[in-house]
């Protein structure tokens, strides 16, 4: 039986050669903002120097929750989340499983001037392309869908085009590759067993170690509390990606402003 994450890669494929059919490389080249003003990675470091740095993650679902939030007004959860103090956010722009409406981003990008993460399934350089034009600061790139040189080739050219690099990974294998390889800005260490897709934090705590830079790790999945915060704080973890913590509360700009403020105490 196919993965979830072999389903999402496979109906990627279909859908980029689709979109590039319909969008020519040529025309989204010259397109774009410049994205230097607002440097993501840079960005998260400052705000970690003197407390928790939480990329907050918009998104109607996922495979997991199903299509949780169909009411969602992505640029008001955007505005909510900056009042709350994230520090960058992260937007899903897959449609077919994350059930993201193709105006998102854009609309997002309008509305808030924190620095935004495409949350993407990268398996082509067409969506690097496209991820610039979109006025994307940041790009993810998932070692479990990579070959290293598809890596290295996106990394350098996200780069050149003026884009951060989120390195993500799940085990210590994939960790060391992305050492190996170099290229990145920030090293996601996901705690989401893609096999029973099951969350522990033991997997950003055990690995962390592992990072070429650990100051530069980025936590993500199954972050839920004050307390989770407390625990990654205590490991030397400044960094975070939140996601369903805030799109299933009710009052997520209060809910953010709790995780912010979860190290005071401690």
């Amino acid at each position: 039986m196919e993965s979830i994450l072999q389903q999402i890669v496979a109906h990627k494929k279909v859908e980029v050669a689709e979109r590039r059919k319909r969008v020519p490389l040529s025309e989204l080249e010259p397109g774009g903002p410049n994205n230097g003003e607002r440097r993501f990675a840079t960005h998260l470091s400052d705000v970690a120097a003197t407390g928790p740095a939480i990329i907050a993650e918009i998104k109607r679902g996922s495979p997991s929750l199903g299509n949780r939030r169909k009411d969602m007004v992505a640029h008001d959860q955007a505005q909510c989340y900056r009042d709350g103090g994230a520090a960058a956010l992260s937007v899903l722009t897959d449609e077919h499983f994350f059930y993201a409406k193709a105006h998102d981003f854009q609309s997002i990008r309008d509305s808030v001037s924190l620095p935004l993460l495409r949350k993407e399934f990268i398996i082509d350089e067409y969506q690097l392309y496209e991820s610039r034009a979109m006025g994307a600061d940041c790009i993810l790139l998932i070692l479990a869908i990579l070959t290293d040189d598809q890596f290295e080739r996106f990394a350098t050219l996200a780069h050149q085009l003026g884009m951060d690099v989120l390195a993500e990974t799940h085990t210590k294998s994939e960790l060391m590759r992305a050492a190996d390889i170099g290229h990145y800005d920030l090293v996601g260490i996901n705690n989401r067993n893609l096999r029973t897709f099951e969350t522990s934090l033991d997997n950003v705590i055990n690995l962390a170690q592992f990072a070429p830079q650990p100051g530069a790790v980025v936590a993500e999945s199954g972050i839920g509390s004050s307390a989770d915060i407390r625990r990654l704080w205590r490991h030397g973890i400044r960094r975070y990606l939140i996601g369903e913590a805030l799109i299933t509360s009710e009052q997520p700009q209060s809910t953010m402003q709790q995780l912010i403020h979860a190290v005071e105490a401690d």
